[in-house]
């Protein structure tokens, strides 16, 4: 499956992803899908990430998280049934085709 992961500007508590990091404020992703862990290298500093997973399920838990030196921070968490674009606070989930 191709997704494509979008997190607003800013949390919606406000702030920064990133608070104390100058102009890199945009978040690193780490993604979980039914509790398998993938950390692509080119979705850092970014509003977006592009990825590709495998998985048989129908539906999807999409867990994504601001990796950071020391502490990960959660940004959104999103069930999606498989194909069908899905929205949960600050993320969006695209199945791409």
């Amino acid at each position: 499956l191709d997704i494509l992961i979008r997190v607003a500007a800013t949390p919606s508590s406000g702030g920064t992803w990133d608070p104390g990091f100058g102009d890199m404020q945009s978040p690193d992703f780490m993604i979980k899908v039914d509790g398998i862990r993938y950390d692509p290298e080119n979705c850092k500093d970014t509003l977006t990430c592009r990825l590709k997973i495998t998985s048989s399920e129908e539906t999807l838990t999409i867990e994504v998280w601001d990796r950071d030196p020391t502490t990960n921070d959660i940004m959104g968490t999103a069930i999606c049934k498989r194909g069908v674009n899905c929205k949960n606070g600050d993320v969006e989930i695209e199945f791409l085709k």
